[in-house]
């Protein structure tokens, strides 16, 4: 029954959600039948639909479960979307400045750095809450807008081309700069270099196998291990644990 609570709730969600929006689609003076089929239909299209749906939800998986593991232990961390920042500009840093690196360093190198760099973020807001008290949703959320406003402020005045209207870092694995030539270097194989059946100009690549795999390793960690019971159990009652 517990299960079953689990998946009933989401969905209801997910359905009402469906409901006020045609509500508003309605309003508006659309059909709602049709721009949920356009919706739908076009993130299910083989390939392309799916194959961006997924590129799209590979970061959204990784910080989703950054939520899950903290939300387990009763804390709330509202600071996922700086800590993406965080790390995805540290990562966008080391793919430039060392995009002469061979491949199987400089990845590597990137995606430890995208680590060290979301935790560093993440860990403001334990220490504080350890330490003083703090809470945690107000000191996640405000550490969100300062990541923004950090990132925002080394792209424009530090790190991106001069001229480029566009707020974007240089390009990454740039190893000519006078003939702007990026190199692969610091880019993640996609699936099309792989299978035959996906086309290569679909940006889907192996990160999202990445992604699946933290998901399994965050189960077990959770669910099969001593620390991740510890972590469950101090969730629901401090005290008691």
């Amino acid at each position: 029954m517990t299960y079953f609570r689990e998946i009933l709730f989401p969905l209801i969600a997910v359905a009402a959600a469906f409901v006020v929006g045609g509500i508003f689609v309605v309003l508006i003076g659309d059909d709602p039948i049709e721009t949920y089929r356009l919706l739908i239909g076009s993130a299910l299209s083989w390939p392309d639909g799916i194959g961006y749906t997924l590129f799209y939800a590979t970061p959204l998986i990784f910080t989703g479960l950054a939520v899950a593991v903290a939300f387990r232990c009763g804390l709330l961390n509202i600071g996922a979307e700086g800590q993406l920042y965080v790390a995805a500009f540290a990562t966008a840093w080391v793919g430039f400045t060392f995009a002469n690196l061979p491949g199987w360093v400089l990845v590597p190198l990137a995606c430890l750095t995208a680590i060290v760099a979301g935790a560093v973020w993440g860990a403001i807001p334990g220490v504080l809450k350890a330490r003083f008290g703090s809470h945690e949703v107000i000191n996640t959320i405000m550490l969100n807008f300062i990541a923004v406003a950090l990132a925002s402020y080394f792209t424009q005045y530090h790190y991106k081309n001069e001229g480029d209207p566009i707020m974007q870092t240089k390009m990454i694995g740039l190893i000519d700069p006078a003939r702007n030539f990026s190199g692969e270097n610091a880019h993640v194989p996609r699936f099309g270099q792989f299978f035959d059946f996906f086309p290569e100009r679909i940006p889907l690549n192996i990160s999202f196998l990445l992604a699946l795999l933290a998901c399994i390793i965050a189960y077990v960690f959770l669910w099969r291990t001593e620390w991740g019971y510890e972590i469950r159990a101090a969730g629901p009652n401090q005290p008691a644990a």
